[in-house]
């Protein structure tokens, strides 16, 4: 591995750690009414749409038994819908029902406000520097990872 090969690796854990880090303080301060997985769930199910269990597990690297706890949960709370696959009944499709939307929508706009309420003290320069580095590392990672897809 070349020096610049792990100054990047490097900056790009730190960067996530730092996400993780102030993303959490934003969500502790909020009152959502889910555990972090229920939410992580839902999130990806809206994004995605409708999927199966195995495949949600797959792709959050959770167990397919802890994914069916959470989805069962989920559903007795009403916010994921669970259907039969008309082509092999052996397979459950999962998305997110419309009680589970409004509930993201609100949980969308609570997580926003308390962000908004952390960066009133920015100035304009403040926000255009964030701002452009923001757009550079966007740039440094479609390159970095748009070349493997």
């Amino acid at each position: 591995m070349t020096d610049n090969t792990q100054k990047i690796s490097d900056i790009y854990f730190e960067l996530f750690d730092l996400m993780m880090t102030y993303n959490h303080k934003i969500w502790k301060n909020t009152s959502n009414p889910l555990p972090v997985n229920d939410c992580i769930v839902l999130y990806f199910l809206s994004d995605n749409g409708p999927t199966t269990i195995t495949k949600t597990a797959q792709y959050l690297s959770i167990s397919k038994q802890q994914m069916s706890l959470i989805i069962d949960r989920l559903v007795k709370k009403e916010l994921v819908d669970k259907q039969n696959m008309e082509n092999d009944r052996r397979y459950i499709r999962i998305s997110v029902s419309t009680k589970g939307e409004k509930l993201l929508a609100d949980m969308r706009r609570q997580t926003k406000s308390k962000f908004m309420e952390r960066i009133t003290n920015l100035s304009d320069e403040d926000t255009a520097i964030l701002d452009s580095s923001v757009k550079v590392i966007e740039k440094m990672l479609a390159k970095m990872f748009e070349k493997n897809i």
